[in-house]
């Protein structure tokens, strides 16, 4: 198993979201993904139809989590960003400014990571230093 690298996961959605008082139009298909992005999918608000069309099931406008694995950052979100170009669902969206924004929570947190413990432990360290609010 690699332990080396960074993994990313994109949320692909559809109006209204990020509403949730309005539901998200139902049928909307989702087309064009091929066999590879089937390890790195996760559908949720979606429904297999009858003629064996994956669709929006019409609740909050949450499509699919498109994940990877990547040695850098930008490597990882590029794949996940592959996949979600690739996937032809009506009036999709997603953010676009993600990559950025992890490299430079990366450049942030890394000085509280140590290679001998995990990243559970380096995060109550972390919560440990800062002290009282």
């Amino acid at each position: 198993m690699n332990t080396e690298g960074f993994g990313a996961a994109l949320r692909v959605t559809i109006p209204p979201y990020p509403c949730e008082d309005i539901d998200a139009p139902r049928d909307v298909a989702i087309r064009s993904l091929i066999r590879a992005d089937r390890p790195h999918a996760y559908f949720y608000n979606t429904y297999l139809a009858a003629d064996d069309q994956l669709r929006s099931s019409g609740a909050w406008g949450a499509i699919a989590a498109f994940t990877a694995f990547g040695n850098t950052i930008p490597d990882a979100m590029g794949r996940c960003e592959e996949i979600a170009k690739r996937a032809e669902i009506r009036d999709k969206q997603y953010r676009t400014d993600l990559t950025d924004e992890f490299i430079a929570a990366h450049i942030r947190y890394k000085t509280y990571i140590k290679p001998e413990i995990s990243i559970p432990e380096a995060a109550m360290e972390a919560v440990a230093g800062a002290g009282p609010a």
